[in-house]
């Protein structure tokens, strides 16, 4: 088969753009069967899934395109549950400082994530976030975001980083 022919019957390629999203600042990746929408500033969380015209994922409209400062996502203000995908560590728990007393958390969850576009077009398409050092915990949190053309298929690699200068034991 020649290449043009191979291409015609492929979908579009993947892509990642810049939009806004419900108000905050997103990317966007795509490949014509899903969308996934993630916004950096907010624990660098996938706050939506969508497949055709079907949102995957709850998003609270008490805190849409709303960016809180620290100070207003700490255990005296309240959690600002954003909606979407996200991921904490554990154990969770409030009874010793070997437990994450989140959410809301300023760092982990909610704070701004840098974002880095990994790939931009083409057989797939990716993002990596990466949170700022927690101090409470010890950790830095890192996630590869990956679409895949063709496929209704999403890849999200997790890491914790020990960024502290002590031992700490944490999962995900």
């Amino acid at each position: 088969m020649s290449t043009i022919a191979a291409q015609s019957i492929l979908g579009p390629p993947c892509t990642v753009t810049k939009e806004n999203y419900r108000g905050w600042r997103a990317i966007r990746l795509a490949n014509g069967i899903l969308e996934l929408f993630v916004v950096p500033e907010i624990g660098g969380r996938v706050i939506q899934l969508r497949v055709g015209d079907l949102d995957l994922f709850y998003v609270n409209h008490r805190h849409e395109g709303r960016v809180y400062r620290p100070e207003e996502n700490d255990l005296d203000s309240g959690w600002k549950n954003y909606g979407g995908s996200k991921v904490w560590p554990a154990p969770q728990g409030w009874a010793s400082d070997a437990e994450w007393p989140g959410p809301p958390d300023p760092v982990l969850d909610g704070g701004v994530y840098s974002c880095e576009i990994v790939q931009e077009r083409g057989e797939t398409a990716a993002v990596r976030l990466e949170s700022s050092p927690d101090q409470y915990t010890g950790l830095t949190f890192v996630r590869v975001i990956r679409i895949f053309r063709d496929a209704a298929r999403v890849e999200v690699r997790h890491t914790m980083r020990n960024t502290s200068t002590r031992r700490v034991r944490w999962a995900v």
